[in-house]
């Protein structure tokens, strides 16, 4: 038995958890304190145990230890309790081989604890009135198997053999970031404590919220989720997404590309702000759970840079720039010269040389694909279009889009596979039909911007949403006393935003002239993130401050809240799921994610049919399609869809029905993997096949056939993926 003084003894203490709450003394707005924790498990013979300790990003405030002394459950260690062999010494724990540590460690033991360690945390935040940002989840140093394996105690086959599920559960049932560190320390306690102040460096400091820091490291290579020490879900929970058949094409199509041992590359602007950073910290997320080796590269930021490419590249061909804006040869010159000096000080002798597929995500890293060709001609090079691009425009001599678009092919012209969103109209006609498919964009399920949120994380991001609005603008919403109208977009001028303004006005004119009741009445939020290769954020953001001046909307602006955001995915989500409806009244639209976001959620969507919007949403059944500019139309929608509860209800209903997995990260990866094989194996684009009867109904039926007659007849990548599987069946 030893002592109290023995080291190896963790400190008896009680995790301080009142046993009444502590009475509300703050105000509304007041965001709960946030703090982080770490969490360090002994789940082996003779006493399992664990040890909590939390910190509030200056000091250690609380721990407590727990061990397991019969079937009962945990308690409070004391000093009478056998204490945990401490895992520097030369224990059993440090002779078991790797091939017994699955055996060894008890599944029963580790879910015990997870349930224990789940109920503590939850306790004593809400005790305390507290968010409990992030859990680093310790790993002691020193072990004779870490140092055979070069992996630490819980990540050997632990968390691969699903035996730990604790990552996963504090991410979706507790919104707790994980993260996985290394710890040393004598006792249990020493290490959580270790643990905590780890913790924190994954997060970004500026802002509240976990929101897990971007890191852009060597070779400016996207360091997906701290490098992969977060771990937010495991192949189960991506396998739940799907139906079991597409689960079998991507393993499948994983375990096809594994054996070619390819090295996969994507090359984009920047790593946190837009969509298409979003879909790349997914779709590698997933992939880092197979062993594809896929990294992603950004592109050295440059503000002069991304003034020419957002706002006469990208602007331009959506057709939304000013009259008089022009790409100058001055201009040409600077994007040439920042390219070739991305390639030069980071990827020349890199990745460049060493891909045998690089992908090239919009115009802005394009500039790349001569030194490409140049340094390793065998690699295959797939650019992948994202935005709207007005053809019909960029197709006619006479106008600005025709002279950006050809300056830009010619650089684009020499890829393998030109990918657009399913959208005829977007593909200029100088693109080769034999290199050209098509792919909808994606939204992860998993993700803060999907993920279920209890009550406590919901009111959490709605205060500090409230926070951040207050600051801009003055006011907030009122939120769980009266409903509210979202358009969830970037400050841009392709995003509607004056339409949405005006239709708010016409709204509250019609709702005040039938006496509906203020508390039924509702609010509008305008909300966004940033991204740093966007300028036009704080331009158009000020635009909107300034037509909220003006005397007509003088009796509602206090409900109407706009807000440039932090990138906190769960407060987009948090806005979203609890909107009455969702707007999308973008008059330029690639395909908009927050479309499928806000319908998975259930929430009835009214937008322009503007680019691929038409592809997400079935008119009358799942939300409303209206002609682009038309406003009056809009106030019509938003109308029926406040004052009839049950329409709202039916539309809602067959929103969460009618989620279509194709727009969802297991299928983008089958997309991508199938592209990979394809280019890799010279393969031409092939012929869309007849289209067959369809099982659906008539709506569904109809959806299909408008989005076969929207796509322009040219193939959607996953329609080819499942014929070419379907034969093995």
């Amino acid at each position: 038995m030893a002592t109290h003084s023995d080291s190896s003894v963790p400190r008896a203490r009680a995790l301080s958890i009142p046993s009444t709450k502590r009475p509300r003394l703050l105000p509304a707005l007041a965001v709960p304190q946030g703090v982080y924790v770490g969490i360090e498990i002994h789940p082996v013979f003779p006493t399992p145990a664990f040890s909590i300790y939390v910190h509030d990003g200056f000091y250690e405030v609380d721990f407590t230890t727990q061990i397991m002394a019969d079937t009962q459950g945990f308690h409070e260690i004391s000093d009478t309790d056998q204490p945990t062999p401490p895992v520097d010494s030369t224990s059993d724990v440090g002779r078991v081989a790797m091939a017994d540590i699955a055996d060894f460690v008890s599944k029963d033991y580790l879910t015990r604890m997870e349930t224990a360690i789940l109920a503590w945390l939850k306790a004593y935040a809400a005790s305390h009135r507290y968010k409990i940002m992030a859990a680093g989840i310790g790993a002691p140093k020193g072990h004779n198997i870490q140092e055979a394996a070069g992996k630490s105690f819980l990540l050997w086959t632990h968390v691969a053999s699903r035996l730990l599920r604790l990552h996963a559960k504090l991410w979706f049932e507790l919104d707790v970031l994980p993260v996985f560190v290394n710890t040393r320390g004598v006792s249990l306690d020493e290490r959580a404590c270790s643990a905590a102040r780890k913790a924190q460096i994954y997060l970004n400091p500026h802002f509240s919220g976990n929101i897990p820091r971007i890191v852009v490291g060597y070779r400016h290579m996207v360091e997906i989720d701290g490098d992969g020490s977060i771990r937010l879900a495991d192949a189960v929970d991506y396998q739940r997404t799907v139906t079991a058949h597409t689960w079998t094409v991507f393993k499948d199509l994983v375990g096809k590309t594994e054996k070619r041992r390819v090295k996969i590359a994507f090359f984009s602007s920047t790593s946190q702000g837009g969509g298409v950073a979003l879909m790349r910290h997914a779709l590698l997320r997933l992939f880092g759970l197979t062993d594809l080796d896929v990294k992603w590269f950004v592109m050295k930021p440059n503000p002069a840079i991304f003034e020419i490419t957002k706002r006469k590249f990208h602007n331009v061909l959506q057709g939304v720039a000013p009259s008089g804006t022009e790409l100058t040869d001055k201009d040409k010159a600077l994007f040439v010269h920042w390219c070739n000096e991305n390639v030069k000080r980071y990827w020349a002798d890199g990745p460049l040389k060493e891909s045998d597929v690089i992908v090239i995500d919009d115009p802005q890293p394009c500039g790349i694909i001569p030194a490409i060709k140049r340094l390793n001609p065998r690699c295959k090079i797939i650019y992948r279009s994202h935005i709207e691009i007005a053809s019909h425009l960029a197709d006619d001599p006479k106008t600005e889009q025709h002279h950006v678009w050809q300056y830009l092919w010619g650089f684009i012209q020499h890829a393998d596979l030109f990918i657009s969103h399913p959208v005829a109209s977007f593909v200029p006609k100088i693109v080769p039909r034999t290199k050209l498919l098509m792919m909808p964009a994606c939204t992860d399920m998993l993700d803060g911007l999907n993920k279920e949120l209890d009550p406590e994380a919901l009111t959490y991001y709605q205060s500090l949403f409230n926070r951040i609005a207050t600051d801009a603008v003055g006011r907030g919403a009122e939120f769980g006393e009266r409903p509210y109208i979202v358009q969830i977009a970037r400050f841009d001028p392709s995003k509607g935003i004056p339409d949405v303004l005006r239709a708010y006005r016409a709204l509250r004119l019609r709702l005040e002239a039938e006496n509906v009741p203020i508390a039924l009445t509702p609010q509008l939020i305008l909300a966004g993130h940033g991204s740093i290769d966007d300028p036009d954020g704080n331009l158009v953001f000020e635009q909107v401050l300034g037509t909220l001046a003006n005397t007509e909307f003088e009796n509602i602006v206090d409900d109407i809240v706009p807000a440039c955001l932090p990138p906190s995915d769960q407060m987009l989500n948090c806005l979203l799921r609890g909107a009455l409806v969702a707007l999308q009244l973008s008059t330029r639209e690639g395909f908009e994610v927050k479309v499928t976001e806000a319908l998975q959620k259930g929430v009835p969507v009214v937008a322009y049919a503007a680019g691929g919007i038409p592809h997400q949403i079935i008119d009358e059944k799942t939300g409303f399609l209206v002609p682009v500019g038309n406003v009056e139309q809009v106030v019509e929608r938003l109308h029926a869809l406040v004052t009839n509860p049950k329409l709202r209800e039916r539309l809602s209903r067959a929103a969460r029905q009618n989620v279509n997995e194709d727009y969802f990260t297991v299928v983008s990866a089958i997309n991508w993997m199938f592209l990979f094989n394809h280019v890799l194996d010279n393969k031409p684009v092939p012929a869309l096949e007849p289209e067959t009867a369809s099982n659906a109904d008539e709506a569904v039926a109809a959806f299909e056939r408008g989005r076969r007659s929207l796509s322009g007849n040219v193939l959607w990548v996953k329609v080819r993926v499942q014929a070419l599987l379907s034969l093995r069946e």
